[in-house]
């Protein structure tokens, strides 16, 4: 496409967002448009984590390396509390597990810093206005069904900063419970791969389990709900419209962390569209490893049950770099490569009964 010819994206979250300033970088004239009346207000102002284990790169650094100023709030992960059904490991490390994030409309936010980058460099957003699909050069609608849910809430608390996790089916059904805490405000959610109808009562039992256990305390409590898509299988491209993000069902299979690759798709949509090159020969090349590598990890992650959460929270805590213990994971899969055919069957399998929202 010529840079005189306006690119129409459908979505303003950081998929489509980080497409639009990519683009405009380039001089193309750019017109997002968003259904609500706001970026982020899919959220409830609550903590999320950039994960940075899964490349040797930090995620900051890949992130700049997109042309995003890391203008949001951050706050490096070196610590972090793992807890399995009958184990806990508590681990320092000098490289950040990853960085807290805040999601949401304000100040301060992933997407609020993501929107006023986009304006900076004269993108059109217009909100409260729906594009069609087929209208759309770029697609980033989010997530079109749940493959995962996530259940939680926001909270004001006395308790200090901290990062936790729960591997445990009790709390979280295939999933995990997750516990983020920085500047007297917290996130506690549970993450369900199955048994959805539990969400509410999985929530409670988390919130019990973390308040027995840390002595948590929570006030101004608001509730949220979220969902996520997770496919292999759809075309990333049909007809003109390029899918990224959530859209195009790109996201960690393993744990749902999908932030990363929802900026970087977006920027190799903007790429191809000033290269006039093929954006989904271009994704999977970039993202397509890492992307069966976790839905190799998911499969055997459902597999292990209880006694392999235990195992895997005390492997975890006797590895000498944490960071390289999970990166190994996902970058040296040799092995377990060869799962790679049943992980996939099981993934069609489940994504037929899938709830569709």
């Amino acid at each position: 496409m010529s840079p005189s010819e306006r690119i129409s994206i459908a979505g303003a979250g950081p998929a489509g967002l980080t497409a639009a300033i990519t683009l405009a970088h380039a001089g193309y004239p750019v017109v997002v448009h968003e259904r609500q009346q706001d970026v982020g207000l899919r959220f409830c102002e609550d903590y999320q984590a950039l994960e940075n284990w899964t490349s040797e790169e930090d995620v900051l650094d890949t992130i700049r390396r997109l042309g995003i100023q890391t203008d949001f709030y951050y706050r490096p992960i070196n610590r972090l509390s793992s807890y399995g059904p009958h184990s806990a490991a508590h681990v320092t490390v000098a490289e950040p597990h990853g960085y807290l994030i805040r999601r949401g409309c304000r100040s301060g936010s992933l997407d609020r810093a993501l929107k006023h980058q986009a304006l900076d460099l004269g993108v059109d957003v217009r909100f409260e206005s729906a594009l069609k699909e087929t209208e759309a050069d770029i697609v980033a609608t989010g997530p079109r069904h749940a493959c995962a849910i996530a259940v939680g809430c926001v909270f004001d608390t006395d308790v200090p900063e901290c990062a936790a996790v729960w591997l445990d089916d009790r709390l979280a059904p295939k999933g995990y419970a997750y516990l983020l805490v920085a500047d007297g405000r917290g996130t506690l959610a549970t993450v369900l791969y199955d048994r959805f109808s539990e969400g509410k009562a999985c929530l409670e039992r988390t919130t019990r389990r973390v308040q027995d256990l840390l002595g948590l305390t929570m006030r101004n409590i608001q509730h949220f709900g979220g969902y996520g898509t997770f496919d292999l299988t759809r075309p990333l491209t049909h007809g003109r419209q390029r899918y990224v993000g959530e859209a195009a069902g790109l996201q960690d299979y393993l744990f749902g962390f999908g932030i990363r690759h929802a900026m970087v798709s977006g920027f190799l949509a903007g790429r191809s569209i000033i290269e006039g090159t093929d954006y989904d020969r271009l994704c999977r090349r970039e993202l397509g490893r890492h992307l069966r590598t976790s839905l190799i990890n998911r499969y055997v992650y459902e597999f292990m049950g209880q006694t392999g959460y235990d195992l895997l929270v005390r492997l975890s805590s006797r590895a000498r770099n944490q960071r390289t213990f999970w990166s190994k994971i996902y970058t040296k899969p040799v092995l377990r490569m060869l799962l790679y055919p049943f992980a996939l069957r099981a993934a069609q399998e489940k994504s037929r009964v899938s709830v569709q929202l």
